[in-house]
Protein backbone atom coordinates (compact mmCIF):
# COMPACT_ATOMS: atom_id res chain seq x y z
CA UNK A 1 0.00 0.00 0.00
CA UNK A 2 1.09 3.49 -0.30
CA UNK A 3 2.70 5.43 2.58
CA UNK A 4 -0.51 8.19 2.52
CA UNK A 5 -2.98 5.07 2.65
CA UNK A 6 -6.23 6.38 4.67
CA UNK A 7 -7.57 3.25 4.43
CA UNK A 8 -9.43 1.50 7.34
CA UNK A 9 -10.67 -1.61 7.26
CA UNK A 10 -14.01 -2.65 4.99
CA UNK A 11 -15.33 0.63 3.79
CA UNK A 12 -18.69 0.73 1.35
CA UNK A 13 -20.25 4.07 -0.06
CA UNK A 14 -23.63 3.17 -1.82
CA UNK A 15 -25.54 6.10 -3.59
CA UNK A 16 -29.59 4.87 -3.96
CA UNK A 17 -30.36 8.49 -4.99
CA UNK A 18 -28.41 11.52 -6.20
CA UNK A 19 -29.77 15.23 -5.23
CA UNK A 20 -28.62 18.48 -4.53
CA UNK A 21 -28.91 22.09 -2.28
CA UNK A 22 -30.97 23.42 -1.24
CA UNK A 23 -33.99 20.60 -1.35
CA UNK A 24 -31.63 17.79 -1.64
CA UNK A 25 -33.68 14.24 -2.44
CA UNK A 26 -30.33 12.50 -2.26
CA UNK A 27 -29.95 9.33 -0.15
CA UNK A 28 -26.14 7.96 0.53
CA UNK A 29 -25.49 4.79 2.80
CA UNK A 30 -22.11 4.99 4.10
CA UNK A 31 -20.82 1.65 6.35
CA UNK A 32 -17.45 1.11 7.38
CA UNK A 33 -15.70 -1.15 10.58
CA UNK A 34 -14.98 0.62 13.49
CA UNK A 35 -11.48 2.12 13.58
CA UNK A 36 -10.23 2.90 17.71
CA UNK A 37 -7.46 5.05 16.48
CA UNK A 38 -6.80 6.35 12.43
CA UNK A 39 -3.49 6.32 10.64
CA UNK A 40 -2.53 10.41 10.92
CA UNK A 41 -1.23 11.24 7.63
CA UNK A 42 1.67 13.08 7.18
CA UNK A 43 2.38 15.11 4.08
CA UNK A 44 5.94 16.97 4.56
CA UNK A 45 7.05 16.77 0.56
CA UNK A 46 5.36 18.91 -1.96
CA UNK A 47 4.82 17.54 -5.33
CA UNK A 48 3.12 18.52 -8.72
CA UNK A 49 0.01 17.15 -10.08
CA UNK A 50 0.16 14.45 -12.42
CA UNK A 51 -3.45 14.25 -13.49
CA UNK A 52 -7.23 15.89 -12.94
CA UNK A 53 -10.59 13.44 -13.10
CA UNK A 54 -13.83 14.64 -12.48
CA UNK A 55 -17.24 14.26 -13.22
CA UNK A 56 -20.43 16.77 -14.38
CA UNK A 57 -23.41 15.48 -12.55
CA UNK A 58 -26.00 16.86 -13.24
CA UNK A 59 -30.13 15.86 -12.83
CA UNK A 60 -33.29 16.37 -15.12
CA UNK A 61 -31.58 18.46 -18.02
CA UNK A 62 -30.24 17.54 -21.48
CA UNK A 63 -26.98 15.83 -22.09
CA UNK A 64 -25.89 18.60 -24.23
CA UNK A 65 -25.91 21.48 -21.03
CA UNK A 66 -23.29 19.13 -19.39
CA UNK A 67 -21.07 18.59 -22.27
CA UNK A 68 -20.88 22.92 -22.23
CA UNK A 69 -20.06 23.02 -18.73
CA UNK A 70 -17.30 20.34 -19.01
CA UNK A 71 -15.72 22.55 -21.71
CA UNK A 72 -15.07 25.61 -19.75
CA UNK A 73 -13.03 23.93 -16.66
CA UNK A 74 -11.25 21.85 -19.73
CA UNK A 75 -10.09 24.81 -21.72
CA UNK A 76 -8.50 26.54 -18.71
CA UNK A 77 -6.99 23.32 -16.81
CA UNK A 78 -5.46 22.19 -20.12
CA UNK A 79 -2.57 25.50 -20.30
CA UNK A 80 -1.13 23.60 -17.14
CA UNK A 81 -1.88 20.04 -17.54
CA UNK A 82 -2.58 17.99 -20.18
CA UNK A 83 -3.98 14.61 -18.22
CA UNK A 84 -7.39 16.09 -17.94
CA UNK A 85 -10.38 13.69 -17.75
CA UNK A 86 -14.14 15.05 -17.17
CA UNK A 87 -17.13 12.62 -17.10
CA UNK A 88 -20.46 13.32 -17.76
CA UNK A 89 -23.32 11.71 -15.69
CA UNK A 90 -26.77 12.72 -16.60
CA UNK A 91 -29.71 11.09 -14.30
CA UNK A 92 -33.00 11.32 -15.34
CA UNK A 93 -35.75 8.78 -13.86
CA UNK A 94 -38.36 9.31 -11.46
CA UNK A 95 -35.99 9.31 -8.38
CA UNK A 96 -33.75 11.84 -9.78
CA UNK A 97 -35.38 14.69 -8.24
CA UNK A 98 -35.49 18.31 -8.90
CA UNK A 99 -33.62 19.72 -12.26
CA UNK A 100 -29.79 20.33 -10.97
CA UNK A 101 -25.92 20.84 -12.37
CA UNK A 102 -22.92 20.22 -10.14
CA UNK A 103 -19.38 20.21 -11.17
Amino acid sequence: MDEHDLSVGSIQLRIARRGAAPLGDGKVQFLCSVVKQPKTPNFVEAGQIKRIRGIMHAIRVSPQFSNCMIESPRSVLNRYIPDIYLYSDVYKGEDSGNPRVML
